[in-house]
């Protein structure tokens, strides 16, 4: 009973956590708001991403990694190239800059 409760919740992990990058994103810069004084601003982005499963609290790198990969994302579809992130209200959901620097 135990095994297939720990691989339902490892299948669960896998199938909620899943960020797909965007052709472009892997070019996106992510910086602070001091880098960004010469650039233009193309807009802001609320990302969100699964922070926790259950009772259970996904590791803060990991859900930061995912948070910035949605940003990177955004910025690809607003025409940016470098993002900053502005606002983290909560867990596993982030405001970003999105930027035109290059």
């Amino acid at each position: 009973m135990l095994r297939y409760l720990i691989i339902a919740f490892m299948a669960s992990l896998s199938a909620c956590s899943f960020v797909e990058q965007k052709p472009g994103s892997e070019n996106v810069t992510v910086t602070d708001k001091d880098s960004v004084v010469s650039c233009q601003e193309k807009g802001k982005s609320r990302v969100t991403v699964l922070s926790e499963i259950g009772v259970a609290d996904l590791m803060d790198e990991y859900v930061a990694e995912k948070l910035d990969l949605m940003g990177k994302n955004a910025a690809v579809d607003q025409g940016g190239d470098t993002i900053v992130k502005i606002e983290e209200p909560e867990p596993g959901i982030a405001v970003y800059a999105i930027y035109k620097c290059k």
